[in-house]
């Protein structure tokens, strides 16, 4: 581990500073990110089921369940290993026990109906966009910041649909991300748009001030497309295409070299859907697109962790890339040979 970094694994309110190697995730992208961890002689009882905490360099990094102890001994050694998946992970596996309609129902009085009897959560973290606008410089093209208190004129949970299913759809027919951050706070949020870059990537073919121990980058552009159309089908009607009954609406990729247009449905659909919810198709179609991880020493730079959802200013002569990208993944790993981060970089929010 370099010098300027440190961890703790807090279990049962025992401090556990003794690794021989970690890995933990977080990803705007995925919902129940996973951490595996290696212990020297660990100074307490593990359980499966127990919530831990990571702290690295003093700020917490990991709040998440172990799903997987496990202990080997023998004369020479004895290993103790822990695997489990981020506090999300608890609503990606909780299903709703009860289907039902909900009418002019809001995304924060559906979350707190869904949420009130789940452990560890607590409602009152959660952060909805119009939380944090004040922290963003400038607004959003499409304006989505008090989608919170916007109520769904119908919308269904069915029989099989787990709480992260119920929300997440709820979320992303507004044009809204559900996510969690590495702290356990919950998200309905926006991919950051613009900002002053955090962080720093340079890798130059001279070597001059390289931080970049390793790169790769690629696109596939089979993933994309020129306009994303969005139609809402709503209840008792049949012929979505043009029925004045159904809202639709359209975005278009100006980035986009040919024409190829995309269709989708937005079954949660109204007016104020279909716009916000074509803005999110797009950048998740840019996100799959386009690919470019970086392998930096340690887990911080100049006294600030690497995180997700923050904007990093690249200068990559080898893979032709240059400005401000996005975070969108990091992990932290410690092993034999150190300690490294793996970031998993894509394009800043466009639609937002």
């Amino acid at each position: 581990m370099c010098m300027s970094d440190n961890a703790a694994l807090n279990i049962n309110g025992v401090k556990i500073e003794h690794f021989k190697s970690f890995s933990v995730s977080a990803d705007i992208y995925t919902a129940d990110c996973s951490f595996q961890m290696e212990l020297s002689n660990p100074e307490t009882v593990i359980s499966a089921g127990e919530r831990c905490d990571l702290s690295i360099n003093n700020t917490k990094e990991l709040t998440g369940l172990i799903d997987k102890p496990s202990r080997k001994w023998s004369k020479n050694e004895t290993h103790f290993g822990i695997e489990g998946r981020s506090l999300m992970g608890l609503l990606v596996d909780t299903y709703c026990t009860q289907a039902m309609d909900l009418e002019n129902t809001t995304i924060k009085s559906l979350a707190n109906t869904l949420l009130k009897n789940v452990p560890y959560i607590n409602t009152k973290d959660i952060v909805y966009e119009q939380d944090v606008i004040g922290r963003l410089k400038g607004k959003p093209k499409m304006g989505v910041f008090a989608n919170a208190d916007n109520a769904y004129a119908y919308s269904k949970i069915e029989p099989g649909m787990t709480i992260f299913d119920v929300l997440k759809q709820y979320a992303t027919s507004r044009g809204l991300m559900f996510f969690g951050l590495p702290d356990g706070t919950f998200v309905f949020g926006t991919l950051k748009s613009q900002g002053d870059p955090v962080y720093t990537l340079t890798l130059r073919k001279d070597g001059q001030n390289n931080n970049v121990m390793e790169a790769e980058c690629s696109e596939d552009f089979s993933k994309r497309y020129s306009d994303i159309y969005i139609l809402a089908e709503q209840q008792g009607t049949t012929n979505i295409w043009g029925n004045a009954c159904n809202p639709h609406d359209s975005v278009t990729d100006l980035t986009f070299p040919y024409k190829k247009p995309f269709v989708g449905r937005n079954n949660y659909g109204d007016s104020m859907s279909c716009k916000k919810y074509a803005g999110m198709i797009l950048d998740k179609q840019k996100h799959d697109a386009f690919n470019a991880t970086y392998k930096v020493p340690g887990f911080s730079q100049n006294g600030k962790n690497w995180a997700i959802n923050q904007v990093v200013h690249i200068d990559d002569e080898v893979n032709g890339l240059n400005g401000s990208y996005l975070i969108h993944g990091r992990t932290f790993e410690l092993s034999k040979s150190g300690s490294f981060t793996t970031l998993r970089v894509g394009l800043l929010g466009g639609m937002y």
